[in-house]
């Protein structure tokens, strides 16, 4: 295993001891300012230019690769080294582990994708379920983009926090006087309790001048356990909001708390931009809703089979002595036992990949608590003021009843319960302004930033990169410039389409889609009008994620990927274009995201699927968290690659299309007139899908049909299929679907279903008269999307169904195609 790891490793560490090589070097010959490398405190280095802990750790590096010694803290130096940021010596340890990492700044956070869903208990008329008439009535909701903590906070995190804050002076006693060390802890003008340390149940203690998780005995008799990754216990609404306004800070962003008022009210205005509390709408959405379906449970389930889903009904999986009988965040993951043997778990997330939303602790959100409105609602907070504030998610001592995710819950705001707990949220524009360049708050490797700072287990995150015949395909090869490429590169298959007219729009009644009172008609597909577009190629497949990466390391190379600062990117973060605007191309850091960076070049991650665990290369799946414009570079660079001239000027505001149709060229995205006509029509007919049918079933597609379609099993979101897998030969792992070919009437793939896919066109209302070689207008705000997707109904996969989508949006099932004008 060591052997094959430091193979898969080895080109990282010769770019490391590069780079830390590089640093010292330009720092000696005044070619970087000293504020620019002094971020270590190391007393052996008194003329304070580190030269000796580079040195340190180039040996270290270097042994490391022979295999004589373990380097994560090494490796973790050279990257923070890098990267700029700032780790302390600490003289109680021998070298390496001297350097002492910094605190996290955040945990992991899921997106939720803006929408609308129904709140309320859904089930009200099923007499096995329990309930309450606070869960009613039943009433729409649409909600804005947001992200939520994929796990509860944790002690470690909230102690991590909470020694900033007391470094900070922010921390005082009941009195208003800096907190002396002991005794319940206080903050903000009004004085509110935010956490009781005094009560035997809380999770961390005050020692040596820090706060620090407790350790707590279970099973089997005379473990240990420390609560670093349990979540955090003993605090109050007002001790969840101060960890937020906290956070924020120390991740550059703006608190949205002002703790100078009485209760804390919430700031509104865009400044506010930081991490904050979920209100009650945002956290069932993330608990319960599916895109169609509002889950019973918040671990995407209508039932409580045994106790392999989620803590609850004191079942103490670690056997944990004393009251607060927790288990570590997110431990219900379909790996974890406890040690007596007795609960196997199952991998239980949320539909939107959050783990405890039922049971563990109840979670404090954002709302006062009142009673529900039978009005359509949108992005509600609750009443302006109240006495209790809502908890939500049922506990660890909690029947099944009260860990249904519609079950409501309330609090006085400055109690802390040895039961309650919290997760915290971050507005897309918050989320967006991260991308541009403000503090991560994921870690600075992909995934989390292990609690004690410490890289554990296999690296890179994703596993090895892998041998030929192993999984994933690597890129084979130097990708270079000037249209030459050396090794294997997988160029688009694309089919031909003639010239020709056809009817564009939905030519035929509403009725035939939803023959009852159904969804309501859609009027951007109408009027029907005659259209003419001159021959044309069309990517028979959605562009993978092997492909995507294989055009993005060939553009790595060249120098042409940037973070948001236009500086050239460093290996992390969303992936920027600035020969104009800093627009985002992918955004790396969303969980949804396929493609993974390692040792200088991109690759497919892998995901789980069924039977079993078995794993899948995502190599032959859609890209996705892609946006326009990162679909249009791919377009410009593929065509670099070929030697053709690039379509997009992407020095121009809107990366403007210089080489349209019918004027030949490089790839490029296809119209929506195009899109439309590889889609739906015959020659003769205009089908109602785009897999030659005007009927849907699972054998033809993967979307939404009484449930997620989902051939392989995927256990998380995107759950995709590989490109053209609907051929008529493939056979689900389960048996339950059976392909038929679901190819266009010109022989295209997954025009129906799968992912949306971005077409050239700004949005805009069709014209009434007939169009030649349309390219939609000159200027707008949303770009085109068509095909529908996973997790979307039938009537939403027809091939004259509308969309659209800001251009700098990275949605999780939203990829494309190439076109071409031959």
């Amino acid at each position: 295993m060591r052997q094959k790891w430091m193979k898969a490793c080895g080109l990282f560490v010769f770019v490391a001891v590069c780079i830390m090589a590089w640093v010292v070097a330009a720092a000696d010959l005044g070619l970087v300012s000293a504020d620019s490398v002094k971020n270590v405190s190391h007393p052996a280095d008194l003329d304070e230019d580190y030269s000796i802990v580079m040195s340190e750790a180039i040996a270290y590096l270097a042994g490391w690769q022979q295999g004589t010694n373990p380097m994560n803290y090494a490796i973790r130096a050279a990257y923070l080294w890098q990267n700029g940021e700032r780790y302390t010596y600490n003289a109680g340890e021998e070298p390496p582990l001297c350097w002492e990492l910094p605190p996290s700044v955040g945990g992991e956070m899921v997106t939720v994708p803006a929408g609308t869903f129904q709140m309320g208990r859904t089930n009200a008329g099923d007499d096995a379920v329990y309930g309450s008439d606070t869960e009613l009535p039943v009433h729409s909701v649409y909600l804005d983009e947001y992200s939520i903590g994929k796990y509860e906070v944790t002690s470690g995190e909230y102690c991590e926090v909470l020694n900033w804050a007391l470094a900070q002076g922010h921390l005082k006693d009941q009195l208003g006087a800096l907190w002396p060390g002991e005794g319940k802890v206080y903050a903000g003008d009004y004085l509110y309790i935010i956490v009781d340390i005094t009560r035997a149940e809380c999770t961390i203690q005050f020692k040596d001048g820090a706060f620090e998780p407790k350790n707590r005995a279970g099973l089997p008799e005379g473990t240990v356990y420390s609560l670093a990754t349990h979540p955090m216990l003993a605090v109050s609404w007002y001790g969840a909001a101060a960890y937020c306004n906290w956070l924020s800070e120390m991740a550059g962003l703006v608190p949205p708390y002002d703790l100078t008022q009485q209760y804390w009210p919430f700031q509104t205005s865009e400044e506010a931009n930081g991490y904050r509390l979920p209100t009650e709408a945002e956290w069932e959405r993330a608990a319960a809703w599916d895109g169609s379906k509002h889950w019973i449970y918040g671990f995407t389930g209508d039932m409580m089979s045994g106790n392999g889903q989620c803590n609850y009904n004191e079942n103490n999986p670690l056997g944990l002595g004393g009251r607060a009988l927790t288990s570590p965040v997110g431990w219900f993951d379909g790996m974890n036992i406890s040690p007596n043997g007795e609960i196997q778990t199952v991998e239980s997330p949320s539909p939107v990949g959050a783990f405890d939303m039922s049971g563990n602790v109840w979670e404090w959100c954002q709302d006062w608590y009142g009673a529900y409105s039978e009005d359509a609602q949108t992005n509600p907070a609750g009443p302006s003021s109240g006495t209790e504030r809502v908890t939500r998610g049922g506990s660890f001592e909690n029947t099944s009843d009260d860990c249904r995710a519609a079950k409501r819950d309330m609090r006085e705001p400055d109690k802390t319960p040895y039961m309650c707990g919290f997760r915290p949220v971050l507005s897309a524009a918050a989320v967006e302004g991260e991308e541009e360049g403000e503090t991560p708050v994921e870690g600075e490797l992909e995934g989390e930033v292990p609690v004690e700072g410490e890289l554990e287990g296999e690296f890179p995150p994703e596993g090895e990169v892998p041998a030929e015949g192993e999984g994933e395909t690597p890129v084979e090869g130097e990708l270079e410039g000037e249209g030459e490429v050396e090794g294997e590169f997988d160029i688009p298959e694309m089919v031909s389409m003639p010239a020709g007219s056809f009817d564009m729009g939905r030519p035929y009644a509403w009725s035939v889609i939803w023959p009852s009172e159904g969804e309501p008609e859609p009027t951007d597909e109408l009027p029907l009008h005659w259209v003419y577009v001159d021959g044309y190629s069309i990517g028979k497949y959605e562009i993978t994620n092997q492909q995507y990466c294989d055009v993005l390391t060939w553009a790595l190379d060249q120098g042409y990927l940037r973070d948001f600062a236009g500086d050239l990117w460093a290996g992390t973060g969303s992936i920027y274009a600035t020969l104009g605007e800093p627009y985002i191309l992918v955004n790396m850091d969303r969980v949804e995201c396929n493609i993974q960076y390692i040792d200088g070049a991109f690759y497919p991650k892998s995901r789980t699927g069924l039977p079993g665990i078995t794993s899948y290369s995502m190599g032959t799946h859609p890209m996705v968290t892609v946006s326009w414009y990162g679909a249009a570079a791919y377009c410009n660079w593929l065509s670099e690659i070929e030697g053709v001239t690039p379509c997009y000027d992407m020095t121009t505001e809107n990366w403007d299309l210089v080489t349209a149709p019918p004027t030949s060229g490089g790839y490029r995205l296809p119209t929506e007139a195009e899109w439309e006509r590889a889609a739906a029509w015959d020659g003769v007919k205009h089908w109602i899908y785009g897999c030659s049918s005007d009927a849907l079933d699972a054998t033809r597609c993967n979307f939404y049909l009484d449930a997620l379609v989902n051939p392989l099993g995927l256990a998380v979101k995107p759950f995709t299929s590989p490109a053209g897998w609907f051929d008529g030969v493939n056979i689900s792992p389960n048996g339950d679907v059976q392909t038929v070919d679901g190819a266009s009437p010109s022989g295209v793939y997954d025009l129906s279903g799968n992912v949306w896919e971005w077409c050239q066109d700004w949005y805009d209302a069709y014209p009434p008269d007939a169009q030649t070689n349309p390219t939609g207008p000159a200027l707008g705000t949303e770009r085109v999307l068509r095909g529908g997707s996973f997790e979307d109904l039938f009537d939403v996969c027809r091939a004259a169904k509308r969309d659209k989508r800001g251009p700098d949006k990275t949605p999780y099932m939203r990829g494309f195609r190439i076109a071409r004008t031959p």
